[in-house]
């Protein structure tokens, strides 16, 4: 019998997106899937969920769309997390729906974007930033922090995942979305390339899959066929072993967690994609030019054109 279902448990912590992974791997490999008439989505047990969890959701969704006849989503009508998924993206809201929750809840959301060139990649900072200036209080180094770790790690993901290196138009979407807390601010990028082991291999064909995740947050590696560096998730690293936050890598199925120069690392099945979570205290204040050169704090939103 092929698996027709998938329900949510209570809480989908970034802790717990290793066995949501799982889970929907065993769904998207199996060649039964490809038999079913309606497959179902059912959130209905959700209390909890962070903005990665959704966001693994949405591209589920559309992952498993090419497999299934159709896709229905179940849930509790007045849940907060219903009123979250609809502020998220993840829930279509009804044009009827007037909610004081969920409106002020969407203040604080950074909606899930589908990302589909690098152009739209390069220009999404500039009204995700404003909107967490906006709605947190947030130090200017911590702002400077996400924008240039979020504009990294989206034009790497389109980049290295879909191996657009020439190419502005990627053959799938990047997905983003992220959450504003009172201490910090949490963003999700995923792609559904072809993961960072396979991205690395041709250059360093020694490397194994569970060394790869680790491997790839080094200074001046890459994937890039001409050698061209980058230096996203390097810097993002940086940054999180100063004190500024969690840094979350799941691809090639392995993950890790970095905080504070600290790395766990874990097996974690994955048919969907890669997906970088990283989080910055709202409250960091190290100064940026000692961790990553090339930013100037002075007039870096200028330099950016970013205006808040």
């Amino acid at each position: 019998m092929p698996i027709d279902n998938y329900v949510t448990p209570k809480t989908l912590s970034n802790d717990s997106i290793k066995s949501l992974l799982q889970n929907l791997t065993e769904i998207l490999d199996d060649p039964e899937t490809k038999k079913v008439d309606v497959f179902t989505i059912d959130i209905r047990p959700l209390e909890w969920a962070s903005p990665a969890a959704l966001l693994v959701l949405e591209a589920f969704k559309d992952v498993l769309a090419h497999k299934v006849g159709s896709i229905i989503t179940r849930y509790k009508t007045n849940s907060n997390i219903t009123k979250l998924g609809r502020a998220i993206g993840l829930i279509k809201k009804p044009a009827t729906i007037v909610d004081y929750y969920e409106e002020n809840i969407s203040k604080y959301t950074i909606k899930i974007e589908k990302v589909w060139n690098r152009t739209a990649g390069r220009d999404l900072p500039k009204s995700f930033t404003p909107h967490i200036h906006e709605r947190t209080k947030c130090t200017d180094r911590a702002l400077i922090a996400i924008d240039w770790s979020l504009g990294e790690i989206i034009d790497n993901a389109g980049a290295h995942g879909y191996q657009a290196y020439e190419k502005d138009d990627y053959p799938k979407p990047v997905y983003v979305c992220g959450f504003s807390y009172k201490d910090r601010v949490e963003i999700a990028v995923l792609d559904c390339g072809i993961g960072i082991h396979k991205s690395l291999k041709a250059k360093y064909p020694a490397l194994t899959a569970k060394k790869s995740l680790e491997f790839s947050t080094q200074n001046k590696v890459t994937g890039h066929p001409t050698g061209s560096a980058g230096f996203g998730l390097h810097g993002t690293r940086l940054i999180a072993d100063h004190g500024a936050g969690e840094l979350y890598i799941w691809s090639s199925d392995h993950g890790i967690k970095i905080k504070e120069r600290s790395v766990a690392a874990f097996n974690s099945p994955n048919a969907i994609g890669t997906l970088i979570v990283f989080s910055i205290k709202s409250g960091f204040d190290v100064p940026l030019g000692s961790i990553i050169k090339s930013i100037d704090e002075e007039t870096y939103f200028e330099d950016m054109g970013i205006f808040i």
